[in-house]
């Protein structure tokens, strides 16, 4: 792979309040102009604000239609998913009420699973997949029911799901002793059991933000190892030599796969990146 940044040009600037809302660039051709070196040109029409009002409206995912965003907003004191119509901007929460219901990912089929944290009560019923408001883990919403996906005491989070819609990738803690977090999968049939991918068990380190590629070959994810300054976050790929730091946020880009955008923490704001991946 080879590593490109990526410079987004902007018709005017945009004036962001004290609280994150969720914008849109509409992106035009993506070029890169002779003597750029890895530079990529990505121009766009007008920034708009999707989003308004105060609170933070973070983790915008695309819902496959392209007619809508599913985020994560705290508008109501805890964490709730809504989803806001981009023609209309027209918000709807779909996973509201107590406990905190964050990181949201679509189905290919439209349904939505979520992060859940509950208010546990007993630790014996926070464990209970029944209990579907208490404990910790997965739920699934689909066509307005909830069903539990993974369920404990520990902390299943930044899910998100194969293209072929049948096995969801995420980051948990579950029996882990130190600060960390691994990586594991569960298929969304019902009664399925999670399976470990990668365990990390160590001091302020953990792999987070899994994403599968479109053609299921090759899994990337964000890792951090320790705190120290030239340790930060990393980008990783499975069954490959290559690592960038730091930077986070990795995604896939398109049916095919042919790119990656990810956001590099450097200096000051993180700006966005993007990899072109060779073939094979």
């Amino acid at each position: 792979m080879r590593v490109l940044n990526l410079r987004l040009e902007v018709s005017r600037p945009v004036d962001y309040a004290i609280f994150s809302t969720l914008t849109m660039a509409l992106c035009g051709c993506l070029h890169q102009p002779a003597m750029s070196g890895d530079t990529l040109m990505c121009c766009c029409g007008p920034v708009r604000v999707v989003t308004k009002g105060t609170g933070n409206d973070t983790e915008a995912v695309w819902a496959p239609n392209g007619k809508s965003i599913a985020f994560q907003t705290d508008r109501d004191g805890d964490l709730d998913v809504a989803v806001v119509d981009v023609a209309s901007g027209a918000i709807t929460g779909v996973v509201t009420g107590g406990g905190h219901a964050c990181y949201p990912a679509w189905t290919k089929d439209g349904d939505l699973v979520y992060a859940y944290i509950g208010r546990t009560g007993s630790a014996a019923q926070g464990s209970k997949p029944e209990n579907i408001e208490g404990g910790c883990g997965l739920r699934l919403l689909q066509s307005g029911a909830k069903r539990v996906l993974t369920q404990g005491l520990w902390r299943d989070y930044t899910p998100s799901v194969a293209t072929d819609g049948a096995t969801v990738y995420y980051a948990t803690t579950q029996g882990l002793a130190e600060n960390s977090a691994s990586l594991a999968r569960i298929s969304l049939e019902p009664g399925a059991t999670p399976e470990c991918l990668l365990r990390l068990d160590g001091p302020s380190s953990g792999a987070v933000q899994p994403s599968l590629s479109p053609d299921g070959r090759i899994l990337l994810w964000s890792q951090l190892d320790g705190l120290a300054t030239d340790r930060a976050w990393w980008l990783r790929i499975l069954q490959a030599t290559t690592v960038w730091k730091p930077q986070m946020c990795p995604r896939w880009c398109g049916s095919a796969g042919l790119a990656i955008t990810f956001h590099r923490g450097l200096s000051g704001a993180p700006p966005m990146g993007r990899a072109g991946r060779t073939s094979g």
